[in-house]
């Protein structure tokens, strides 16, 4: 399941300079344990995989190689995390700044990783799933009651349980 950002229209480019605002105001907030300077690596490496339209994958191992973490799964926390909020943030930003009427969508991966699959989850992004809002109202996530406006949206308070590692993903209908 790999998200990749392609460039198509007008409002794309609005939503790449959207997505970049992002990595620069937010990317590596939620990670513990690195200084400074590695967090602005960091925000230099995602913004140069949303720049090289790279697929969660393909971050993953140029993130690796400038990296060197030894765990593979952190490294992969990290990039998932970052990458699919950015682009999440931006898509979102983008369609609000259009003033259209659209109606959101939760996306999930739709697999046995997603939170609220298995019964002891804390939290429930599967009974997210194709949930539709408007764009200024949020999607409560119904274990917790955290609101978000787009899947690891951290702007209402959500917290890292619904941000970290999340796969979902914004769709959007008239």
């Amino acid at each position: 399941y790999d998200l990749i950002f392609r460039k198509k229209s007008i409002s794309d480019i609005t939503t790449l300079e959207l997505v970049r605002l992002y990595i620069d105001s937010f990317s590596g907030d939620l990670i513990i344990g690195i200084d400074e300077t590695t967090k602005l690596l960091i925000k230099k490496a995602i913004d140069l995989a949303v720049l090289e339209e790279m697929s969660v994958s393909e971050a993953l191992y140029y993130f690796q190689k400038q990296f060197r973490f030894e765990s593979e799964y952190r490294a992969e926390r990290i990039v998932r995390t970052e990458l699919i909020a950015a682009l999440n943030a931006g898509s979102y930003q983008a369609a609000v700044d259009l003033k259209l009427d659209f109606k959101k969508i939760w996306i999930s991966a739709k697999d046995d990783r997603v939170r609220g699959v298995r019964a002891n989850s804390k939290y429930s992004h599967i009974g997210m799933n194709n949930q539709e809002k408007s764009l200024n109202e949020p999607f409560v996530e119904p274990k917790s009651g955290e609101k978000l406006q787009y899947p690891l949206d951290r702007s209402l308070g959500a917290g890292a349980g619904n941000i970290i590692n999340c796969r979902c993903t914004i769709g959007y209908k008239f």
